[in-house]
């Protein structure tokens, strides 16, 4: 299982960094990504678009947008480690078929990263499905080759800690384009 936990992490960090570099801008389309963190709305609209890793059999599917380019979001499912088609439906980090991962980085503490989802508090923590809280969940309600949609919400936890500091995300809401 701590390979799983290891293969995912390092395939989600890949996509961040994959999708942080990239430079196209859907400005002034109706692409978008939407959630309230804590409570407070926010639109994520600088840079909305869903990407797809495949490598080895495993595909990964990320999403990332900003509100600005200090205040990122990426979630990801990853068909880990069933090798099933991501296709829609609803995937949760208590899955044992595949891998939910999410990361926030709020604008006002630079540096600072809040992490949910499969590996922090789901099936892969160790802390099995009984870990307390609001598990992350991403409900995919359309996906094509060239868009997706659907919906988000879950626990994130400050430097992926359960024990530590909790933001709740709801009312995640997407529709990107994939690069």
């Amino acid at each position: 299982m701590k390979n799983i936990s290891f293969l995912a992490v390092a395939l989600f960090s890949l996509l961040t960094l994959s999708l942080s570099c990239k430079k196209s801008n859907n400005a002034g389309s109706s692409y978008f990504i939407t959630a309230t963190i804590n409570g407070t709305a926010k639109s994520f609209a600088t840079m909305p678009f869903a990407h797809v890793a495949t490598n080895l059999g495993i595909t990964l599917v990320g999403i990332s947008g900003g509100v600005s380019n200090t205040e990122p979001i990426d979630i990801s499912v990853a068909n880990i480690p069933s090798g099933q088609p991501i296709v829609a439906g609803t995937y949760s980090d208590t899955s044992t078929s595949f891998v939910v991962e999410a990361l926030y980085s709020p604008k006002s503490t630079s540096g600072v990263s809040y992490n949910g989802g499969s590996n922090e508090d789901g099936s892969n923590s160790g802390l099995g499905n009984s870990a307390p809280g609001n598990h992350f969940k991403v409900v995919i309600t359309s996906i094509t080759s060239t868009e997706i949609k659907g919906t988000f919400g879950g626990n994130v936890y400050l430097n992926g800690d359960p024990a530590s500091t909790v933001l709740a995300i709801t009312n995640g809401s997407f529709y990107v384009k994939f690069q």
